[in-house]
């Protein structure tokens, strides 16, 4: 259900409110024209295992141990059954009585649900999803219908239905992974009373007992895993990324800031071509902007053989909008994976439909070894937030909504009569022998179900006497059911003692917990990490480390860190472990090449003036007396610490003791070189950034290392160095001289100071001032600042934007819409338009060449280019945001003020991307109160540097970027 963009029926080149007069809506195909419209790949069939009536509006399902398909329907999508927004969904189960291999039976279990999204058999019934809440449904009487309803999680907030949490999806630790969605809230368990913002964050729960924790990353619809709990997930146009750290491993070091969680996988934009056999009728975009991911949801690992040998670490990713099933292969990357298209599938997909009906929402590997692919079967999939007016009149929303199709992919050698084999009666022993199963469902339901049957209560060393003779897909559950730091220690020190490499090993020293295991298996790590060639147990063993607090850990910590120290993901899981060891990694790195230094500076920095071990300071900053480069950067990082956490140089040099009294005495003397190297044309542009952070720290230089600053920007002077001059005067508080010589500054310094003082009173204070003395012209403040001026938190400041800027943008939109209207009907220019995206968009996106940074909706991907379309989303911003674009006001706790997006959050940390395109690192002991304005980050008011004439030349460059 995670579609981003409508595929409907409107001409490529018509303006989205034209609405021919002829229009009627397309008659869906009988059922069986329908499932022949379907298309897999040579050797495999698609079959039609549930139809209407027996579902509608299908968009996930789940297998109970008894043979039962549940299936949540999302009846009530868009806006209620009513469309009042009256709750409709339901929840059912099928039976196969006859066992034919197609449901026949359908009993509705709950009705009258606020738009679910997710189901999970569970106990006696099963877990549902449906926002606000996370619910356990149960049929104590035996009439098919629930009668007990628990409330177990609640307070998740009710976003686009689109855009809610969703999930239920289990971990080989026994927790059950659940999907942000997009929409965030402030989640409770009822049966703790804990509470966690859910921010940029998925989550898992435990049910039992209501535990509860965040999980590094956020997924719109679908968080997969792999056989070794390795996890994907999808958002709209990027349909394959990978949970790359831990959140419970980054939490053990709060004083950093860690990279963003989810990486992309798939080889980027340019690779996220689809190829749709549903070609040629009307849709709601232009043809430039087709066959490219838009809805990239229901993201499933295939976790058996029985298709095919061929499909293992297959991922498959279901593109509703386009009428397809795409397929990747998931190769290992160094710590990462790599989402790469097969051999024989480059320029087709795994299914297809000629239908404009089918709409695949999910995909799961059945108990059967098959793909199971659900189909909401509705004409307009994309929610009316999203529809123009003229068209939500003349289409039928709903249409649809009394179909839904099941379908699963299988071999053409299977059995189509084939009923797997009920689990839900099995012995503890016949259950343990399904752990040894090729299908990722059975062994996870033989799992949870020897999890209800108490099997974790069992003797230890009986357990580890199961362990062997197991397969490895089996061990890996069965270190689940030991779970963290209950892994007894022979089978621990078997596992890591081996000769491998084995993922195996990285699930093991998941699990290891220092305070329970015996010396052999302490020393056992510490061994294997020191031998292992194999990236991914390299790094979990990284993890590991820093449970060791000795010096033989951090020595073999401190080999590791360095030796990856490119690998950003590497460096931060070995960075996360650095609490214990800081002493010997940094004096490891102290003495290690100066390239070698660079990726593990920052943390390094920042965990030790935050511990205030000023024996690791002085060992960074004494290292290699010899190179000057070197000695600024390294001065450099702990002054941006200091500056961060708001730590006066002079103050904390004179609180400390040797030896790092004396390196910072000497460091202080740096100053001095700095000046020279900072004015000198021939030193290297990185010596001279380097040197420019040290300017203006001394009271008696300041002002003459201001003059020096303000000199550096001249024609001559390189781009990069004249933007950390404007940096480095705004953090000395000079925005007011620089300003005073605003004509002599070239575009991306002017744009530089006005977006870099907004975060900051005292300066917005100086910048308006030097409007209204005539310093700076109104005009240079651009829409993105001059919206954040008007509506700034300080009332004085606000008031006084109002004064010298003039009021805020027209408030009414649709007045402003009309008044572009005529751009309807002119020819637009290219070259014109190319222009205006550079000077209005391009901070914010890219497209054309032009852009360096996605900041907003990725414009290339964009399913509706239609120029109605696009001249209300300029000119009405605000109408309909999405909430991964929506603006989030931050209050620090020294004064200042940031918008933008949240980009990331990973640890203790977020990461803000700015509206000027730049990125702040925020720890969150810096955050005074994060708030959403409920706007979108693109600002209104761009009118006011257009015309009609520009606009059509502006809409024209962004549907045809490439004349």
């Amino acid at each position: 259900m995670a579609t981003a963009l409508f595929a409907g029926a409107l001409s490529a080149y018509e303006p989205v409110n034209d609405v021919p007069p002829d229009f009627k809506m397309p008659e869906p195909l009988s059922l069986e024209d329908s499932v022949a419209s379907l298309k897999t790949r040579p050797g495999l069939r698609v079959e039609l295992v549930a139809a209407e009536p027996l579902v509608k509006d299908p968009i996930n399902l789940d297998w109970g141990p008894d043979g039962k398909l549940w299936v949540v329907e999302m009846t009530d999508y868009p806006l209620g059954i009513d469309s009042k927004g009256t709750p409709g969904g339901k929840v059912r189960f099928l039976e196969d009585k006859d066992a034919d291999g197609r449901y026949e039976t359908s009993t509705v279990f709950l009705e009258g649900v606020n738009y679910p999204t997710s189901v999970k058999a569970w106990k006696n019934g099963v877990l549902v999803i449906a926002c606000p809440e996370i619910i356990y449904a149960e049929d104590t009487d035996g009439d098919g219908r629930a009668d007990k309803r628990e409330v177990l999680y609640r307070g998740f907030r009710e976003g686009n239905q689109q855009h809610r949490v969703n999930g239920l999806e289990w971990s080989l630790d026994g927790w059950l992974v659940i999907a942000n969605g997009d929409s965030g809230g402030t989640v409770e368990s009822v049966k703790t009373g804990e509470k966690l913002e859910l921010g940029s964050f998925d989550l898992r729960i435990h049910p039992d007992s209501g535990g509860m924790e965040l999980l590094t990353g956020r997924t719109q619809y679908g968080r997969a895993r792999d056989n070794f709990d390795n996890w994907f997930g999808c958002s709209n146009s990027r349909p394959f990324f990978y949970f790359s750290l831990k959140q419970k491993d980054l939490l053990r070091n709060p004083h950093v800031i860690y990279p963003a969680g989810n990486l992309d996988i798939d080889g980027g934009s340019g690779n996220r071509r689809v190829y749709p056999t549903s070609q040629g009728g009307q849709r709601y975009n232009n043809p430039d902007s087709e066959n490219w991911f838009t809805s990239a949801c229901g993201l499933a690992v295939y976790r058996d053989d029985r298709l095919d040998p061929g499909f293992a670490n297959s991922a498959f990713v279901c593109e509703p909008v386009h009428n397809l099933v795409h397929r990747r292969r998931l190769e290992t990357d160094g710590v990462s994976f790599r989402a790469v298209r097969v051999e024989d599938e480059t320029d087709t997909e795994f299914l297809t439909s000629t239908d404009h009906w089918f709409r695949p929402t999910s995909a799961k590997t059945g108990p059967d070894g098959g793909l199971w692919v659900v189909d909401m079967h509705r004409y307009v999939i994309e929610h009316p937030e999203w529809i123009p007016e003229p068209w939500r009149k003349v289409l039928d929303l709903r249409a649809g909504h009394e179909r839904g199709r099941i379908y699963r992919v299988v071999s053409d050698e299977c059995d189509t009569s084939m009923v797997p084999k009920r689990l839900d009666s099995l012995s503890t022993s016949e259950l343990i022998a399904e752990l040894k199963s090729s299908n990722g469902w059975r062994r996870d339901t033989a799992h949870r179900l020897l999890i209800e049957h108490g099997v974790k209560s069992i003797d230890p060393a009986i357990m580890a006497g199961w362990f062997e003779g197991s397969t490895e897909l089996s061990k890996a559950h069965l270190l689940g059911f030991f779970g963290e730091g209950k892994v007894p220690s022979p089978v621990l020190f078997d596992l890591l003692t081996a000769q491998g490499p084995s993922p195996l090993q990285a699930l093991a020293l998941g699990l290891f917990r220092a305070e329970s295991a015996t010396p052999p298996v302490l020393d056992a790590v510490i061994d294997l990490a020191n031998r292992t060639k194999d990236l991914p147990i390299a790094r979990a063993s990284a993890a590991a480390l820093g449970q060791i607090d000795t010096p033989e850990a951090g020595a073999t910590l401190a080999q590791l860190a360095l030796a990856h120290g490119s690998d950003p993901l590497f460096t931060a899981t070995a960075m996360s472990s650095l609490v214990p060891h800081l002493d010997e990694v940094a004096t490891a790195t102290a003495a290690a090449a100066p390239d070698q230094q660079s990726p593990l500076l920052p943390y390094l920095m920042e965990t030790a003036v935050a511990l205030k071990r000023g024996t690791a300071i002085a060992a960074l900053l004494n290292s290699h007396p010899e190179n000057l480069p070197t000695r600024f950067r390294n001065l450099a990082a702990l002054l941006s610490v200091l500056d961060r956490r708001k730590i006066d140089f002079d103050d904390f040099a004179s609180s400390t003791q040797e030896p790092l009294s004396t390196a910072l005495t000497v460091a202080a003397n740096l100053a001095t070189e700095a000046r020279q190297i900072t004015g000198d044309p021939k030193a290297p542009v990185a010596d001279r950034i380097g040197a420019l952070t040290l300017l203006g720290r001394g009271g008696k230089s300041r002002d003459a290392d201001i003059n020096a600053l303000l000199t550096l920007f001249r024609p001559e002077i390189p781009a990069e160095l004249q933007l950390a001059s404007a940096r480095r005067l705004l953090e000395l508080g000079a925005l007011g001289k620089a300003l005073a010589i605003w004509k002599s500054l070239g575009p991306g310094v002017r744009g530089s100071l006005i977006s870099g003082s907004l975060s900051d009173r005292k300066q917005v204070a100086v910048l308006l001032t030097a409007i209204e003395n005539g310093t700076l012209p109104a005009s240079a403040i651009d829409a993105a600042s001059r919206e954040r001026l008007l509506t700034y938190p300080q009332s004085q400041l606000k008031e006084q934007a109002k004064t010298v800027l003039g009021a805020a943008s027209n408030p009414d939109r649709a007045a402003v819409i009309a008044k572009f209207s005529p751009a309807l009907e002119m020819k637009g220019n290219p070259d014109s338009g190319r222009t205006h995206f550079q000077t209005l968009c391009a901070v914010c996106h890219q497209l054309g060449g032009l852009g360096s940074q996605n900041i907003g909706a990725d414009l290339a991907a964009l399913a509706d280019k239609s120029f109605g379309t696009l001249l209300t989303a300029i000119l009405d911003p605000n109408r309909a945001v999405e909430d991964k674009y929506a603006l989030y006001q931050v209050d620090l706790n020294d004064g200042g003020s940031l918008a933008g997006l949240i980009a990331a959050e990973s640890g203790d940390s977020l990461t803000l991307q700015l509206l000027d395109g730049s990125r702040r690192d925020l720890l969150r002991t810096e955050v005074k109160a994060l708030t959403a304005t409920g706007r979108s980050a693109m600002p209104e008011g761009l009118e006011a540097a257009l015309d009609p004439q520009s606009m059509a030349d502006l809409i024209l460059f962004i549907q045809k970027p490439e004349n």
